[in-house]
């Protein structure tokens, strides 16, 4: 697949972007036990980030990123929308106070809360206080690789017999699942977790990737399969990752996936 040259700057002004979708679940959703009210998932057929529906005053809201224009929007139990502004060239702390104005006059009577309870990767772009906009080249490429993670995802709960939820995780902004191999006394011992991640530390573009966790013991990875797609990391993170740019089609990151799934299921229950 394509990557656009300016693919992994552009993603850092939606990352700072979708951050306004966690805040609302800090704000606004009852906390879970994993943090998962601060997620979001991604609507292929509305090109649009979509964070999980709160309720005020009795009625029923989305905050979302809309890709093309690149706004923030305020839906309604129907999708339909209630407002929006542009994103790009605002500031920080305008489009935050345009943010926080929309939740009160909803009916939030909470102090409202603008701070992370986490910290974003450190990248000096993470620091500017103007959002910069996102090209239409941009918007089509994240659309199309972020629908393509959906559908593998999708796939890969088929085959897990585990139906986890899609979501994205704004503090790494990646689309994850994640599976629980074994429990005992209702403590999770045994895991596998599978997603598509932003560049990194790790892969300096775009990627899938997939790995195993056990509480005790380790996971022989000199018997790994051979992957035809992806490689088998080792040594500072233990999985398998598939750069976007080495994807050739949806089918090459489903084979990707069932190998290494399979492989990684196998050696946790042996």
């Amino acid at each position: 697949m394509n990557i656009p040259d300016n693919y992994n700057y552009e993603e850092i002004n939606l990352h700072r972007a979708v951050q306004l979708i966690s805040l609302t679940g800090v704000n606004i959703i009852d906390p879970i036990p994993d943090d998962s009210q601060n997620t979001a998932v991604w609507d292929a057929n509305t090109h649009t980030i979509l964070g999980r529906k709160f309720v005020l005053n009795r009625n029923t809201y989305q905050i979302g990123i809309r890709l093309t224009p690149f706004e923030l929007v305020l839906l309604d139990d129907k999708a339909n929308t209630v407002n929006s502004i542009d994103i790009g060239g605002l500031d920080q702390s305008a489009l935050y106070s345009i943010w926080e104005d929309w939740l009160i006059s909803l009916g939030s009577r909470r102090e409202i809360v603008t701070k992370l309870h986490y910290d974003l990767p450190e990248n000096e772009h993470y620091t500017s206080n103007q959002f910069g906009g996102i090209t239409k080249e941009f918007a089509q490429a994240w659309a199309e690789l972020r629908t393509i993670a959906n559908k593998a995802m999708g796939s890969l709960n088929i085959l897990s017999g585990i139906n986890s939820e899609i979501n994205i995780w704004p503090h790494h902004f990646d689309t994850g699942v994640f599976y629980p191999i074994s429990e005992e006394n209702g403590e999770t011992t045994q895991s596998i977790g599978a997603g598509f991640g932003i560049a990194d530390s790790l892969v300096n573009e775009p990627y899938f990737y997939i790995y195993g966790w056990t509480k005790e013991g380790s996971i022989d990875y000199t018997k790994a399969p051979q992957l035809n797609n992806g490689t088998w990391l080792t040594e500072t993170w233990q999985g398998a990752v598939l750069k976007a740019s080495d994807a050739s089609s949806l089918e090459s990151v489903h084979a990707f996936f069932e190998l290494s799934y399979k492989f990684l299921v196998r050696e946790l229950k042996k």
